[in-house]
């Protein structure tokens, strides 16, 4: 049974969603770079405050979607990545349950798309969402790394494991801290570490893999 929990959209996490930017400002520079003796200095300073230019969360939430007891569609657990879609519509990857949940725009459950398991369009760890174009939505499993895409009447559209030994391929070991960002190409974008000798020593490499990311050699940014 999922832990029950409620997901709360604020003003915002429905601006970011909306890939909404914050206001611009004629700002004092906040670092100032001067040559002494043939050394630069660089001196940084936090910009000056101001309120209308200031991210701040509404203290009443737009949308709240979740019940601590009930219909279990409305019981959270692990929420790990959310999406607004282009009709104000919320997909909500539960990764509890193994599941993406589509809500309306006024919070009401819409649909259920995928289940744990490692068939096609199943899932073991739903980790990230992102719509496409047409409201296509693309689903990263970041257990069996693979990308999944999704229809708007969430139909199965491709499913395709990426390779993570062609996306290692060339780079010294001991690698650490895979970060994966799906991109609007439909592609991944991938950062693996080095762990080098030195403690804080080592350096990184950023690969991206191109849609649809199925028998296709990576290319290092």
């Amino acid at each position: 049974m999922p832990r029950p929990g409620t997901l709360r959209a604020s003003a915002l996490l429905l601006s970011a969603l909306g890939g909404c930017a914050a206001p611009q400002t004629d700002a004092a520079p906040t670092s100032v770079t001067v040559d002494s003796a043939g050394v630069t200095i660089v001196t940084s300073r936090a910009p000056a405050r101001d309120s209308a230019a200031t991210w701040s969360v509404a203290p009443e939430p737009l949308l709240s979607i979740g019940v601590v007891e009930g219909d279990e569609r409305y019981m959270m657990f692990r929420v790990t990545s959310a999406a607004r879609l282009s009709d104000g519509s919320l997909a909500v990857a539960n990764s509890g349950t193994q599941e993406v949940r589509v809500y309306t725009a006024d919070g009401s459950h819409q649909r259920t798309i995928g289940r744990e398991g490692d068939g096609p369009g199943e899932f073991r760890a739903v980790s990230q969402l992102l719509p496409l174009s047409g409201d296509t939505l693309l689903v990263w499993d970041g257990a069996t790394f693979r990308m999944i895409w999704f229809a708007p009447d969430g139909s199965l559209i491709r499913d395709a494991t990426v390779d993570r030994g062609r996306i290692t391929a060339g780079l010294r070991a001991p690698l650490f801290g895979l970060a994966v960002r799906l991109l609007p190409d439909g592609g991944l974008r991938v950062v693996l570490n080095h762990l080098g000798g030195a403690p804080g020593g080592g350096d990184s490499a950023t690969r991206h893999v191109p849609s649809p990311a199925v028998g296709r050699d990576p290319r290092v940014d």
